[in-house]
């Protein structure tokens, strides 16, 4: 009987080499700074729904910390559910007002603080200057500075 042969893909890891190592590398130093982060944030969720006294608060967080994953508008997600909980549950304007604030609040500890933090922890070849200029730009140019920020912070991590 002829069995048949097992062909080797040009795609196996011996033969990718360097350029695929170091991206490997990069993504996994990336996927570490971002469940740090995550759980960070799902931490600052949970301490400020609870002081709002908001329902469901550490379904939220949880949610909150799991769609931190999602570039750009993880953050924005995490706010739904909470919004959505005051909305039926009668919680007024101003309670909607302080979940905005704790949105702003939390915004700004992540994007200053823990995301340059946790990438420094866990890749010390990350410039945190770079980090800086990249949020900054994100802030202050909107889309196209999002977009720029994202390229620069990637080759940050690709290239140190």
């Amino acid at each position: 009987m002829n069995e048949p042969q097992i062909r080797r893909s040009n795609l196996h890891p011996a033969k990718l080499g360097p350029p695929a190592a170091k991206a490997g590398r990069a993504l996994l130093h990336w996927l570490r700074a971002t469940f740090i982060d995550a759980l960070l944030v799902g931490a600052l969720w949970l301490i400020g729904l609870w002081l709002l006294h908001i329902p469901l608060a550490p379904l939220w967080s949880l949610i909150a910390a799991l769609v931190q994953f999602i570039p750009q508008f993880g953050g924005m997600l995490a706010l739904i559910g909470p919004s959505l909980t005051l909305l039926f549950t009668d919680g007024g304007w101003e309670k909607f007002g302080l979940l905005l604030g704790l949105y702003a609040v939390i915004v700004v500890i992540d994007q200053l603080g823990l995301q340059p933090w946790a990438d420094e922890e866990k890749y010390p070849g990350a410039d945190l200057g770079v980090d800086l200029r990249t949020h900054t730009a994100g802030y202050c140019h909107s889309i196209l500075g999002s977009v720029a920020g994202t390229a620069i912070a990637g080759r940050n991590f690709c290239f140190p």
